[in-house]
């Protein structure tokens, strides 16, 4: 056996080891993960993802009449595995994680085109351990199945030159098209692979129009449902506008990913389960606002982006220093998490994340000297260093933060694992070569320096172990809690958010939403004017519900005064209409509440069923029979089984002077809901005493008139009459 195929041999027994490590890692974290809130619940993006893929399984569209939001290709996935599997998020999880060790010997194979077998097999390593790369395959995000796809795009563009084959060219392009559909960032990369294969020497224009169709197919399919459903030449999706501004903007600190000055209104005492996107809900109510009219998501695009952009042409300073501390997030060991504390979560549910949140700061010093390694100009390396920098631009235009810089650390690992072989190297040759190995050392401590988060903190050159949005993490931590209804412990983790010394109103809002289920309402009510003290643009939030304690406590007229206080600012506020009708309803203010449902009703806001009943009884208790009339009969044919809509239709009925069908439908809502005391006392109420009724008030008297000694009483008088 020659000395090659030893070294070829070593290097897959590396690999197989690898593998082997990478699924006991795999396993030891999704054993840690499923016993945490994190394994139980989903958050944020995560929550959004599962919902759409739920709503595709059900055969509906994501942004249904308009352009896409957020790319398609991730909840296209979800949706698919969820048809073939079940609708199960541990499934996906499991799919992900053996898609991460299919990651490993692509990583291997890349190497062995760049670097050769020894640093291949330091790569597999690498790729099978990282750690980072076992957390986000256990996350329902689009980060794992996009760092795949771009590293298989890496590897088949490699193969593909190597043999000279457009085929391999034809597939690396498409897997590149369909990673920008799961992350649009991916498109960075295309126009350097597309100047990469023009250096060719063989067929290079037409493997370059094979690369540039391949890649586009997927992107241009997207892109033509956006123009033919939403009316607009839209790429892939609309929130780079959105997410540029919040890169690029005064408060911006390059990493966290904060809706802009905008309080979610829907956060409150009775908000639904469904996730809503707080930054797209940010963007358009904010862009119409601007603009003075319901924008379009083009426009919304647009309208962010240019913000941005004219942020950095009013401030070329600040943007520039922004720009660099950008790019040493980027290059820094730490890895930054914009919707959870991995430190925490580490610490308190998933001991083996401790591990795996240092590993790049280790690496990463290699991976610079491996970049100056001889042997950079190859073909083969200048491929992943040109995906490199384009991504890394790509990046750093928007902001920071591991789930994003994911898919550049695996085209890095080859890297990485070069630097660690040559500095080894120059270990073993250091007597021979003294100047040498001290320029080398001096270039890794320096890159060391570089790339260790509290050397560049406590520098000043760029905060970067400070999270601006750290109480978001804890605040997201309580939100699972309230999710299983534990609420102690959710109170405990807002009020840690609170604590934490930087002011979120998010998370004074939620203590007293929390608050107030468990009964506690000062203590809410506070939290509430609190909420309002450091966040006046919350006073929506905050009076609808103070509106609602009012109401559940029967204070109708303090109630009436905050909804109406949230009118005043939003006059199409969903919530505010609907207990605005009821509240009106319950004091007897019959114009006011039609008033207010006649708009719920305007603008589409349900359930319909309910506010044209309750509008029924308004019109009917205001003497406009006819009118109340027409609301119960729609009611009554949307949900014919509702004794509610039965009763309502009743009540029209006799007001209209037709007993005899009132008398037919008095018949149906007792067999709906037989001998319920609440719809006997509305039939009395309308219909006057029944015969069985009266029958059973004499009965009533004579019991209470008699003396005992009448009518043989005895053992069978009843205790209570």
């Amino acid at each position: 056996m020659s000395s090659d195929e030893v070294v070829r041999r070593r290097s897959r027994i590396v690999l197989g080891i690898a593998l082997f490590v990478g699924l006991l890692l795999r396993i030891e974290y999704f054993r840690e993960l499923i016993l945490s809130p994190f394994g139980r619940h989903l958050i944020l993006d995560a929550q959004w993802y599962d919902g759409a893929a739920r709503l595709l399984l059900g055969g509906g569209e994501l942004d249904p009449g308009r352009a896409y939001f957020r790319p398609p290709g991730y909840p296209l996935f979800l949706a698919g595995l969820y048809r073939v599997f079940g609708a199960h998020v541990d499934v996906v999880r499991v799919v992900q994680w053996l898609l991460g060790l299919v990651h490993v010997p692509i990583c291997w194979a890349i190497a062995r085109r760049t670097h050769g077998e020894a640093v291949a097999a330091v790569t597999a390593v690498l790729a099978a351990t990282y750690g980072m790369f076992v957390y986000f395959e256990g996350e329902i995000l689009t980060t794992a199945l996009g760092t795949f796809l771009g590293t298989l795009a890496a590897w088949l563009l490699l193969e593909g030159d190597a043999r000279d084959s457009l085929r391999w060219t034809a597939a690396g392009g498409l897997a590149l098209g369909v990673a920008s559909t799961i992350h649009a960032t991916a498109l960075a990369v295309a126009p350097a692979a597309f100047l990469w294969i023009l250096f060719r020497s063989r067929r290079r224009w037409l493997a370059a129009v094979v690369l540039t169709v391949a890649t586009s197919a997927p992107v241009l399919a997207v892109t033509a449902r956006n123009f033919f459903v939403g009316g607009e030449p839209v790429l892939l999706a609309t929130q780079g506008g959105i997410n540029f501004f919040v890169g690029n903007n005064p408060q911006a600190d390059g990493k966290s990913a904060l809706a802009p000055g905008f309080a979610e209104a829907d956060q409150t005492l009775r908000s639904n389960d469904e996730y809503r996107d707080t930054i797209e809900i940010a963007a358009e109510a904010l862009a119409a606002r601007a603009l003075g009219h319901p924008p379009t998501p083009g426009e919304i695009h647009r309208y962010w982006m240019g913000q941005g952009l004219a942020w950095m042409h009013d401030h070329p300073k600040e943007a520039a220093v922004l720009l660099g501390r950008k790019v040493l997030y980027f290059l820094n060991g730490y890895e930054i998490s914009n919707n959870r504390d991995l430190r925490d979560q580490a610490r308190r549910f998933t001991p083996v994340l401790r591990a795996f949140l240092v590993q790049w700061s280790i690496l990463a010093p290699f991976g610079l000297l491996g970049l100056f390694v001889p042997g950079i100009g190859t073909r083969p390396r200048l491929l992943l260093f040109a995906w490199l920098l384009a991504y890394a631009a790509a990046i750093v235009a928007f902001f920071v933060c591991a789930r994003y810089r994911q898919p550049a650390i695996a085209w890095m690992l080859p890297f990485v694992g070069a630097g660690i072989l040559q500095f080894l190297r120059e270990v073993r040759h250091a007597v021979e070569r003294p100047r040498r190995f001290a320029f080398v050392l001096a270039g890794l401590v320096a890159a060391f320096l570089i790339t260790n988060p509290r050397f560049v903190t406590a520098t000043g050159l760029a905060d970067v172990t400070t999270d601006r949005d750290a109480p978001f993490h804890r605040y997201n931590l309580a939100v699972l809690y309230e999710q299983e209804q534990n609420y102690d412990r959710a109170i405990e983790e807002y009020r840690a958010t609170i604590a934490s010394g930087v002011p979120d109103p998010r998370a004074w809002l939620n203590l007293g939403n929390t608050l107030a289920r468990t009964g506690r309402l000062d203590e809410a009510r506070d939290a509430y004017r609190e909420t309002l003290r450091i966040a006046p643009d919350y006073a929506v939030a905050v009076h609808s519900n103070l509106g609602i304690l009012a109401a559940q406590q029967g204070d109708w007229r303090e109630a009436i005064r905050r909804f109406e206080e949230v009118l005043s600012r939003d006059p199409d506020h969903r919530g505010a209409l609907l207990s605005a009708g009821a509240a009106y309803l319950t004091v007897g203010r019959f114009d006011d509440a039609i008033l207010v449902l006649r708009r719920a009703l305007t603008l589409g806001y349900g359930p319909e069923t309910t506010i044209r009943r309750n509008l029924a009884v308004a019109y009917l208790e205001a003497g406009l029979v006819e009118d109340g009339t027409r609301e119960a009969e729609l009611a009554y044919e949307r949900e014919p089984d509702e004794v509610a809509n039965v009763v309502a239709l009743l009540r029209a009925r006799a007001a209209a002077g037709d007993l005899e069908e009132a008398a037919r439908l008095a018949a149906r809502a007792r067999a709906l809901k037989p001998g319920a005391p609440d719809v006997e006392r509305v039939l009395e109420e309308v219909l006057g005493p029944t015969e069985d009724s009266a029958a059973t008030e004499a009965e009533e008297e004579d019991l209470a008139g008699d003396d005992g000694t009448d009518g043989g009483a005895g053992d069978d008088s009843p205790d209570e009459p």
